[in-house]
């Protein structure tokens, strides 16, 4: 029963020093931003990465401005379609409520009991002979 705090106690101190490790990092990344704003002037090399960055969002704006635009035009057709396909279901309700109609009316002018199935219909196959018989073997 020993070994239960025994690893729990090791699994403190590893989170412990893994947090640590986050904020030594995080305390290096504060420092080098803090000499970044502190510099009267910003040297030719940060420019050149600012610029390239401008470039990047002015890009990444401009494709998200047309991906915006195709989007909006995608939902309209998909709004004319869905209207259209609305119209046929309506439509197509009408043509069964009709066809409901019609079978009622011919019901009610047939008022006559299934019709008795057709006498057999020969068919058109070749019809063979019957050999005849001899008597005499």
């Amino acid at each position: 029963m020993t070994i239960l705090p025994l690893l729990s106690d090791l699994l403190l101190l590893l989170a412990t020093g893994g947090i640590g490790a986050y904020c030594w990092m995080l305390s290096g990344r504060l420092r080098a931003l803090d000499k970044l704003e502190g510099k009267p002037a910003a040297a030719p090399e940060d420019d050149d990465a600012v610029q390239a960055l401008s470039a990047r969002v002015a890009a990444l704006q401009t494709d998200l401005a047309q991906a915006q635009e195709q989007a909006d035009d995608k939902a309209d057709q998909l709004r004319d379609a869905i209207a259209a396909a609305d119209d046929r279901i309506g439509r197509l309700e009408l043509l069964l409520a009709g066809m409901e109609d019609i079978e009622a009316d011919l019901e009610a002018q047939l008022d006559t009991p299934d019709p008795e199935p057709p006498e057999i219909v020969p068919t058109f196959r070749a019809t063979r002979p019957k050999p005849e018989r001899s008597l005499a073997r």
